[in-house]
Formats: C-alpha cells, sequence, structure tokens
C-alpha cells in the first residue's frame, strides 16, 4: 500500500533535542518530508537536502506541475499540514495531477498576535523564493510552478517576489511561475493598480495572478482597521488593473455555504478560512491551475456589473 507523503520546506527553528518546530525563526530552510504514522498516532517526518526535496517533489507529482501553499498568519504548523491536506485532496478530486507542497514560516498561531506574524512575514519572503520558488525553477525538471496564497500569505509573496531581479533565476531572461491564487489575501489593495510596484512585480515574474475576494472576511474587516488601508481579499482590486491581474467576487458564493456558528469567535475565523473546504473554489482553482479561460469557467459568473464571481 502506498503511503502519502507531504512535503513542506520551513522557516521555522528546530528544536535539535526534542525534534520538533517552534514558532521562531530559522537561520536556514529546512526541507521536510512526513510520512507514515507511528504506532503513538503521530507522523514520522525526515529532513531531506535541497536537491532530495526537488527530487521527491517531482516523485509525488504525475504531472510537470507543483503547487506552493503559502499560509496566512495564526497558524501552527499542523494547522498548515492539514490545510495542505485540504488543499492537495481537494485539488486532486477535480482532476489535479501535479505535486502539492507548503512553505511554513514561523506564524506564532494565535489570533492575537497579528502584529508579531506581520513583522514575521516581513522577514520571511526572500526565502520563500530562493528556498523553493526558484530552485523547483532551476532544476533538471523544471515543473510549471504555481502559488496558492492565504491570508498574510499573499503579502509574503509579494514582498519576496520584489526582492529578486531577473538575474537571480536560471536563464538570461526573467524568470517566471505560472499561476498565483490569492485567497482572502492581506495586501494592500492598492499594490495591484496598474502600474503599481507590486502589480508590476507579479506581472513580470508570473503569466497570470486571480484574486478571490469575500465582503464578508471578518478577520481582514479588522486588518482594515488596523492598517487603515484596505485589503485585497475583502475588497478585491482597483477598477484598473493589467488583463493579466483577475478579480473573483465570492461574496455570495460564501453567504450560500456558511454555517452558523453558536460562537463568534468561530464564524469569524470560518469567514476567514472557508476557501479551502470549499468544493466550488477548489474545483475553480483546479481549472485555474490548468490554465483555463479566466471568462470561460464553468464555475464563474458575471455580476450585475459584469465582473467574475464565484457561482453561488
Amino acid at each position: 500500500m502506498e503511503v502519502a507523503m507531504t512535503l513542506f520546506f520551513s522557516r521555522r527553528a528546530l528544536n535539535t533535542k526534542t525534534n520538533t518546530f517552534t514558532n521562531n525563526m530559522s537561520s536556514l530552510t529546512r526541507y521536510v518530508s512526513v510520512q507514515g504514522q507511528r504506532p503513538d498516532g503521530k507522523w514520522s517526518s525526515h529532513l531531506l537536502d535541497r536537491d532530495a526535496f526537488v527530487a521527491a517533489t517531482q516523485a509525488e507529482a504525475q504531472s510537470d506541475d507543483v503547487l506552493i501553499y503559502v499560509h496566512g498568519f495564526n497558524t501552527r504548523q499542523r494547522d498548515m499540514l492539514a490545510r495542505h491536506k485540504l488543499i492537495e485532496d481537494g485539488l486532486r478530486a477535480e482532476g489535479y495531477r501535479g505535486a502539492v507542497i507548503s512553505f511554513d514560516w514561523p506564524s506564532r498561531g494565535k489570533s492575537t498576535s497579528y502584529a508579531r506574524d506581520l513583522r514575521m512575514a516581513g522577514k520571511v519572503g526572500k526565502y520563500l523564493v530562493e528556498g523553493g520558488v526558484l530552485p523547483l525553477l532551476d532544476s533538471t525538471w523544471k515543473p510549471r510552478v504555481h502559488l496558492i496564497c492565504h491570508s498574510m500569505g499573499a503579502f509574503i509573496t509579494l514582498d519576496g517576489f520584489a526582492r529578486f531581479g531577473d538575474s537571480s533565476g536560471p536563464g538570461s531572461g526573467a524568470w517566471k511561475v505560472d499561476e498565483i491564487l490569492f485567497a482572502a489575501g492581506d495586501a494592500h489593495r492598492r499594490d495591484f493598480e496598474k502600474g503599481a510596484a507590486g502589480a508590476l512585480v507579479l506581472r513580470h515574474h508570473s503569466k497570470r495572478l486571480t484574486n478571490y475576494y469575500s465582503n464578508d472576511d471578518e478577520v481582514l474587516t479588522l486588518a482594515f482597521a488596523y492598517h487603515g488601508k484596505p485589503r485585497v481579499g475583502l475588497s478585491g482590486m482597483p477598477d484598473l488593473v493589467f488583463a493579466e491581474h483577475v478579480d473573483l467576487y465570492a461574496t455570495e458564493r460564501y453567504r450560500h455555504i456558511k454555517p452558523t456558528f453558536p460562537d463568534d469567535t468561530e464564524a469569524q475565523l470560518f469567514s476567514h478560512r472557508w476557501w479551502f473546504e470549499d468544493a466550488r473554489f477548489l474545483k475553480d482553482a483546479a481549472l485555474t491551475l490548468a490554465g483555463g479561460a479566466a471568462g470561460a469557467l464553468p464555475t464563474r459568473t458575471r455580476t450585475n456589473l459584469g465582473t467574475l464571481a464565484l457561482k453561488p
């Protein structure tokens, strides 16, 4: 019987006495394979070198695609692993055949630690690119690299991509990933206006950006109040954007599927995390990763303003 493998690379510090990752920053990137369940119910993990990690990623893929999941704030490592599985299982059910790996950064995993996680997020973007994106693009495999970024993971990706010029990648031209998907992106919406620095960086280093947003995201409503600047996952991108940058309204879809929670905090968190438990979002994501035309996917409709939306 084949045992499923979970692959991730991490900037969390490793406590070598307990062999567990902490919520502190590491001075190096570690590559991890999680495979097999021990009698105590815990999963066995193994450290790999970078080349072995790329090879393991290729071995997990049944196509020349690899998706990197970049988690957001308030995410413990075990939360990241659980969401990794939701993403992988959901996409595979919709026909995605590539590998899924994750970038694990030292979020404290507490809703009260937003400011601390934000400071940490400002330090880790470079390691997403130099530790994951570029080694994959520079490998002999040369896969199509995609990213799915949740919450503060959008800011990490934007910041990380901005730190590397064309000379950092393989070959003489611009290094470029294929699809970038933001779900509940916690980044300033004005950064995505046509001609803005953030939009220019993402256009230069990716083929397409798809921004999924919901006006009912209660966590991003609080982030808006904290920053005093609208978040791209709450309000969508500005009206004037590059043609390769696609906004996808998902408020009505969220209202259609949201459960009733007795606890306000649980409801608040669900409004921010529901994406990876929703089959329609995952089907839309799989079709997007396959390169489907933005305006022709069966999971989408048009709003009364003519903009794209997930079907309710």
